[in-house]
């Protein structure tokens, strides 16, 4: 029995994008090479997830239709694997058999914390159009945390063992040079006497060393924070709108990029060109 956590292709407001849609194409290429062909297919309620749902079910099974849930929403509302399975139940679809491939178009952080729900582990946050396949003998399995990852896609090696000793380390050096700078700037601060220009100048050096270095210290622990860690944070006001325009930009570059070399790029490379940020780095 294999459970397929897919996320939903790159979007702009509720629909798929072209580059989301190309994204689940060749997503459904990726499957079929794994034989993985879906017994169900279950979606979000979401416009460009259950958009994303049926490209998927037209590409790999037409037979299967797509079967919205509440508990794939990406915010509110119950989640994890039992409220998951419970809600397929009362659809009136029957997980059963070891050969079922059940496909779940969602989004994150939902998809992570189900992924680690059946598996046990933290994985890394899927990608637009990306899927994470978890196998097991039964759903019971499933549901006491027992899956084996069986696939990823895109696989990628984050190298994470190798970087994060070096960010600990930088992050150990930033926060001592922070504290010799504040130090400093505290016993320029205090001093009664008439401030000449070059005090001046040295305070606002300092100032800015002393910004810069905290930012340092905030980059480093970001980049050391397990992977997966803050899935369930959703983005709200500036930080969405900002995430808004990165995927509009990030859409406008790929249709141009892609009219540009579609017509000499092997399958392999347009994959890479529909998943996220790879062909604009």
């Amino acid at each position: 029995m294999i459970f397929v956590f897919v996320r939903h292709g790159a979007r702009t407001d509720q629909k798929l994008s072209a580059r989301g849609s190309y994204q689940m194409h060749i997503l459904a290429k990726a499957l079929a090479v794994q034989e993985l062909c879906p017994t169900h297919i279950f979606s979000s309620e979401a416009d460009h997830a259950l958009e994303s749902a049926r490209i998927l079910s037209k590409e790999l099974s037409d037979k299967v239709d797509p079967i919205k849930l509440e508990a794939l929403k990406p915010e509110g509302g119950p989640s994890g694997i039992d409220v998951l399975v419970g809600q397929i139940e009362g659809t009136g679809a029957a997980l059963s058999g070891a050969s079922a491939v059940v496909i779940v178009v969602g989004h994150e952080g939902r998809l992570s914390d189900l992924v680690t729900d059946v598996s046990g582990n933290r994985e890394h946050p899927i990608a637009h159009g990306g899927a994470v396949c978890i196998q097991g003998s039964a759903l019971a399995d499933f549901q006491a945390g027992r899956g084996r990852v069986h696939y990823r896609y895109p696989t990628v090696d984050y190298q994470e063992d190798k970087l994060r000793p070096k960010v600990q380390s930088k992050m150990v050096v930033s926060t001592f040079l922070a504290g010799f700078v504040f130090t400093a700037l505290n016993a320029l601060l205090l001093e009664e006497k008439e401030w000449p220009w070059h005090r001046v100048v040295a305070a606002v050096a300092l100032t800015v060393s002393l910004a810069l270095f905290v930012a340092a210290v905030y980059a480093y622990d970001q980049i050391g924070t397990p992977s997966g860690f803050l899935t369930d944070n959703n983005p709200r006001g500036l930080q969405r709108k900002l995430s808004n325009w990165r995927e509009r930009r990030l859409d406008k570059k790929w249709i141009k990029l892609y009219k540009m070399n579609s017509c000499r790029m092997t399958e392999e490379e347009k994959g890479l060109w529909a998943d996220d940020d790879r062909a604009f780095s």
